[in-house]
């Protein structure tokens, strides 16, 4: 998203088509709101984790609406991926982008999945834990260095 405004609206969006399930901390661990400097600010109630009610055929017209560009995440991974829960990728999803791991070696995901091909491949760590965390391994060049520079470069602008 282009500013941090358009990026909490989204979000407020996003939670509206949540169902209503509360979080169970000592089930599911604590989600806790936390402002730029790690002071815990709140926790969120509504259970993360649960889907939304954005269908994966309308996630890019929806976060359109917001000024933002978004790409399927961490398309190696076992799970919690458009490939390991749909198996396939179609182009009316009109992803323009995706995500893998730094360890993926995307052209075997290319020979399976075609539509990979004209994406951009951005490489993320996809850490949950600092210790988890690998150095950068995906440079992009930008016209300039803003979040809209960002989001131009994902939609090919």
């Amino acid at each position: 998203f282009p500013t941090l405004e358009k990026a909490l609206k989204f979000s407020d969006f996003v939670k509206s088509t949540m169902p209503p399930i509360k979080n169970k901390p000592e089930i599911f661990g604590q989600q806790l709101i936390m402002d730029n400097l790690d002071n815990v600010l709140g926790e969120e109630d509504i259970l993360l984790t649960t889907a939304s009610g954005i269908s994966i055929d309308d996630v890019v017209n929806e976060v359109a609406k917001f000024d933002g560009a978004v790409f399927p995440a961490h398309l190696d991974r076992a799970s919690y991926s458009v490939l390991s829960v749909l198996g396939f990728m179609y182009p009316e999803m009109n992803f323009t982008a995706a995500e893998f791991t730094h360890k993926a070696f995307i052209p075997q995901y290319e020979e399976k999945h075609e539509l990979l091909k004209s994406m951009k491949h951005l490489r993320n760590s996809d850490a949950h834990y600092l210790e988890n965390m690998v150095e950068a391994s995906c440079e992009i060049e930008l016209l300039e260095c803003t979040p809209q520079a960002v989001v131009n470069y994902i939609l090919n602008k």
